[in-house]
């Protein structure tokens, strides 16, 4: 729950830093990567403590369909910087933020039950959708280093898909 609750506000910063401080989009989606290693982690220990062969499928599912979409909201991220003046990759953003929320719930939804502090996760993954919701544009002068960012949240999605 607490790499989840991370996950929620690593990801909700860097949308937040695409629309108000550019100069942060490189270490956010830095934080990206390092949350998704720590949900990715969770998630298959807590596979690992249940012998329903379902859920764990469930779980592992879950947690490969967030790793894949923080890729691509970092990936989302890195075009911005690299074009700040197209709307289209600015509403990308937005709508990638809103599969990572979709994905976070999913995978909160496949480990309750098996998980005692869902409940955090639930109020975590509430507010990153919240605020998913209000990013509707993106400044026009973005920056940042995204170079090694990416590399790590596909290392973490390729680790997942692996499980």
């Amino acid at each position: 729950n607490t790499a989840v609750r991370g996950m929620g506000n690593a990801a909700k910063a860097l949308v937040g830093a695409a629309k108000t401080n550019p100069d942060q989009l490189g270490p956010r989606a830095k934080d990206v990567a390092s949350s998704v290693r720590q949900v990715v982690t969770a998630a298959k220990a807590l596979a690992g403590s249940t012998n329903n062969r379902t859920t764990q499928k469930a779980i592992l599912g879950g947690a490969r369909e967030l790793a894949n979409a923080s890729e691509a909201m970092v990936s989302c991220a890195h075009s911005i910087a690299s074009n700040p003046h197209d709307p289209a990759l600015a509403h990308a953003l937005t709508n990638a933020a809103k599969v990572v929320a979709n994905a976070l719930a999913k995978l909160i939804a496949q480990s309750k039950g098996a998980d005692p502090g869902a409940k955090e996760a639930e109020e975590a993954f509430q507010a990153l959708q919240r605020d998913a919701m209000r990013i509707n544009t993106v400044p026009i002068n973005l920056g940042g280093d995204f170079n090694g960012n990416s590399e790590h949240l596909l290392q973490s999605t390729k680790a997942i898909n692996a499980a």
